[in-house]
C-alpha cells in the first residue's frame, strides 16, 4: 500500500489549482489560430511542437485536479477502513473452548495481511 516515491497530492493540487483559471483550449499546431486568438485577447500560454503534447497540456489543466481529489478521497477512505478492520480484528476474540472462532479470527488477519500488511502488526 506504499511506494517509495509518494507525491504530495496536496501540493500536487495546490499548483494545478494556481495555474490559470482561463479556458485552455488546444489549436493543435496551426499558428494561424494562435494568432488569431491572442488578437481577440485570449492569452498565449505554449505552442507546442506536436497535437498530443497539446492535447496532454490542456486536459491535464482540468483531469489532473480532479484525479487527485479522487485520490486524496480514496486515502481517507481506505484509512477509515484500515481502522474499522482493526476494529473487527479486536472483535474476534480468540477462545480457547471454541477452536472455529479462533480459526475465524486467524483466518481474518490473514486475509487482511495480504491485503494490507500493516492493519495485523500492532496485534
Amino acid at each position: 500500500m506504499t511506494t517509495e516515491n509518494k507525491r504530495d497530492l496536496a501540493a500536487d493540487l495546490s499548483i494545478c489549482e494556481a495555474a490559470s483559471s482561463d479556458v485552455w483550449i488546444n489549436v493543435g499546431v496551426h499558428v494561424e489560430e494562435y494568432d488569431r486568438l491572442t488578437e481577440e485577447g485570449c492569452d498565449l500560454i505554449a505552442k507546442f511542437e506536436r497535437e498530443c503534447d497539446a492535447v496532454f497540456c490542456a486536459e491535464a489543466r482540468e483531469g489532473w485536479p480532479e484525479s487527485i481529489r479522487r485520490a486524496m478521497a480514496a486515502e481517507e477512505q481506505v484509512g477509515a477502513l484500515i481502522e474499522l478492520l482493526r476494529e473487527t480484528i479486536g472483535l474476534i476474540l480468540p477462545n480457547e473452548t471454541d477452536y472455529k472462532c479462533d480459526y475465524r479470527r486467524r483466518y481474518v488477519c490473514h486475509q487482511i495481511d495480504k491485503i494490507v500488511p500493516e492493519v495485523g502488526e500492532d496485534e
